[in-house]
């Protein structure tokens, strides 16, 4: 059985809403699963949505496990496919212009660095670790 899982436009009489949900739903019968009541303004909103993920894990048999990132030595659970700037910044108590760089593993252990910047997203991995830094200029 493969199940298809996504964030689909809610549709009201017929015409787009607006208005987002992620939903699960089985090649072989195994039904339509709405992963939670409230309603998304975006599809990146619905797809990070930790109830809806709950359920939908409940309901295809891959349960959800939020991603764990080390941020300023301290552990953080985040949903989500990917991070900004601003939520590390939020995540670490610092104002949004600081300097945040960050570290994981890629395949094959080669090493994944980087500055993040304001309205960047980086892809999310667990074990990833974040420095936020308030710098001066010389």
């Amino acid at each position: 059985m493969v199940w298809f899982v996504g964030p689909p436009e809610r549709k009201i009489e017929g015409k787009p809403s607006g208005l987002w949900h992620l939903c699960a739903q089985s090649d072989e019968g195994g039904g339509f699963h709405v992963g939670c009541d409230h309603d998304h303004f975006s599809p990146a909103e619905a797809l990070a949505c930790r109830e809806a993920n709950v359920a939908i894990g409940s309901a295809t048999g891959f349960p959800y496990k939020p991603a764990k990132i080390i941020v300023n030595r301290d552990e953080h659970e985040i949903d989500g496919k990917s991070v900004s700037h601003e939520q590390i910044c939020q995540l670490a108590k610092q104002p949004a212009y600081v300097s945040v760089t960050y570290e994981g593993e890629r395949r094959d252990d080669i090493q994944r660095s980087g500055f993040m910047y304001l309205g960047k997203l980086v892809k999310l991995e667990d074990g990833m670790i974040f420095n936020c830094i308030v710098t001066d200029s010389a």
